[in-house]
């Protein structure tokens, strides 16, 4: 397996920086929250899903080319809205049971 380039590292950093400012930022709702952690949860699920819509508008605009050798701002939206889609399955489980 070859190692990351420049481009995929700053991808991989930005978004985790972007996972762990969410999560970060939505900890007050565990707190007021009375059934832990459905608020939370929700508020994860769709701060990702707008971070993957603004990250597909801004690969839209700027015309982004589809990079199989690194990693690019599409990849970057799909791995925002598969955390979306994950915070949305885990709700249901948990509401369902």
């Amino acid at each position: 397996m070859r190692p990351l380039d420049a481009q995929s590292r700053w991808h991989l950093r930005v978004l985790g920086r972007q996972i762990a400012f969410l999560v970060l930022i939505g900890l007050p709702a565990l707190l007021v929250d009375r059934h832990p952690p459905v608020l939370y949860l929700l508020q994860l699920q769709r701060m990702f899903g707008l971070l993957a819509l603004v990250l597909l508008a801004l690969g839209v605009v700027t015309r982004q080319p589809l990079a199989r050798a690194s990693l690019c701002v599409w990849d970057h939206a799909a791995a925002s809205m598969l955390l979306a889609i994950g915070c949305s399955l885990i709700l249901s489980f948990r509401l369902h049971q």
